[in-house]
């Protein structure tokens, strides 16, 4: 089905998550507490016509597209910072209004406890 986005289809995708744990199927995402937000975020994967990788996060909400293996996606929550692993490689993830996208970490960027 078209997505509202440019053609985006969506496939969504509940997951749980806990502070430092990968996300896994099924149920909604939980990040640590911050005073006056909800912590609890759905994780939906669209498809990109274009073949475009990225992501939008907002408060909580967090839409990856051009991901070709979702059950291959991890998420990981560290000092109020949120990291995905897919694959071999770690991407930076941030609030965004608007799609980009994905921010490679260099090796020295990813923190030991979730290598």
């Amino acid at each position: 089905q078209p997505g509202p986005e440019g053609g985006l289809q969506e496939h969504g995708h509940h997951h749980d998550l806990k502070h430092r744990d990968p996300l896994h199927q099924g149920g909604l995402a939980r990040l640590p507490a911050q005073p006056a937000k909800n912590n609890d975020f759905m994780v939906e994967f669209w498809v990109s016509p274009i073949n475009y990788k990225g992501y939008k996060m907002k408060s909580n909400k967090l839409i990856l597209f051009g991901i070709e293996e979702p059950e291959a996606v991890k998420l990981y929550s560290y000092d109020s910072k949120l990291v995905m692993k897919y694959g071999l490689d770690y991407y930076k993830l941030h609030l965004s209004d608007e799609f980009i996208s994905f921010t490679l970490l260099k090796p020295s960027e990813i923190p030991e406890h979730i290598k």
